[in-house]
């Protein structure tokens, strides 16, 4: 059955072969839903950019809850499942520190889930990636005069 609406409805019969009535049935109905929903990352920080601490908001359409891993080049690939941490809220933005990790790129990798339960897969995982540049560049000075000159 595609996902939609489902229904059953139940009719009973007595030994005597006596049926209850058509309109007296009993019945349940529920929603069947498969589909996985697809999150969506906002508020990541600009690339190249000197973050150190996130806040990077999860949402999208039926999107509840998510799993995230935050990467570095040299990791996992956001299609693996490993390092992915316990599902959170999505009330609950990111604001990990990224402080420890080495300037570079640096990937965010979500999944998604919804009220029914359905995970967005790990291949089809939603990720942002920057660079983290947090080093201060030296200054060079070139074509100044030197010694006691005129010059102006």
């Amino acid at each position: 059955m595609s996902d939609g609406t489902i229904q059953v409805c139940v009719v009973g019969k007595d030994s005597a072969s006596n049926w209850q009535l058509e309109g007296t049935a009993t019945g349940a109905s529920w929603t069947k839903d498969t589909v996985a929903p697809n999150a969506t990352i906002t508020n990541a920080p600009s690339d190249p950019g000197n973050t150190t601490t996130l806040n990077i908001t999860i949402a999208g359409t039926g999107v509840t809850h998510y799993r995230y891993k935050i990467r570095e080049a040299a990791d996992l690939a956001c299609t693996n499942s490993t390092n992915y941490g316990a599902e959170t809220a999505v009330a609950t933005a990111i604001s990990n520190s990224i402080t420890s990790l080495a300037d570079g790129t640096v990937q965010i990798c979500v999944i998604g889930r919804d009220d029914a339960g359905n995970y967005q897969s790990f291949a089809s995982s939603t990720s942002t990636s920057w660079t983290k540049d947090t080093a201060a560049p030296t200054a060079t000075l070139s074509g100044a005069p030197s010694g006691s000159v005129n010059t102006t």
